[in-house]
């Protein structure tokens, strides 16, 4: 998707990664985000400056499935505010765990306080005033189908 942390707007640090995670929780086909777990197909995603990429894998039994199931992920997102909210915590452990690990957030750190400090993961407090009109908005305009990219790799035949 052609949306990463350099597109949040000022004050909103770590919109893009919640959007990561909220294409998710549910939509409209797959409302349930725990009816989601079949363990024959892996789902992982990852954000960064300028994209975020969402990643599938399955065997070639399970990839048509796969394929159905990331389609759904950005056709109507749900949104709900209370799954946002859960997730913000999830975001939030994220950053705690990778804060002593990570070059970046070693400079955070050492910004802390500074008008330049910048969490781009998103952190409870970066989080906490991101409304879910904020990460419709943000899906609205960064996924769309003239910013995405579709790249497929398997034993597949073509059809």
């Amino acid at each position: 998707a052609g949306g990463g942390t350099r597109h949040e707007p000022e004050g909103l640090d770590g919109l893009a990664h919640l959007v990561e995670h909220a294409v998710f929780l549910g939509n409209a086909a797959d409302p349930d985000p725990v009816a989601l777990g079949d363990t024959s197909i892996v789902l992982n995603a990852s954000t960064h400056s300028d994209s975020t990429a969402y990643i599938g894998s399955s065997s070639p039994a399970r990839f048509d499935g796969l394929v159905r199931r990331m389609s759904r992920f950005f056709h109507s997102p749900l949104f709900q505010a209370d799954r946002l909210e859960r997730e913000k915590e999830v975001i939030h452990n994220e950053f705690l765990m990778r804060r002593d690990r990570s070059l970046f957030s070693r400079a955070y750190l050492a910004f802390e306080g500074l008008d330049k400090a910048r969490v781009a993961s998103g952190n409870r407090d970066t989080l906490k005033n991101i409304t879910p009109e904020h990460v419709r908005d943000f899906f609205q305009i960064h996924y769309s189908a003239p910013n995405m990219s579709l790249v497929l790799s398997g034993p597949q035949l073509i059809e």
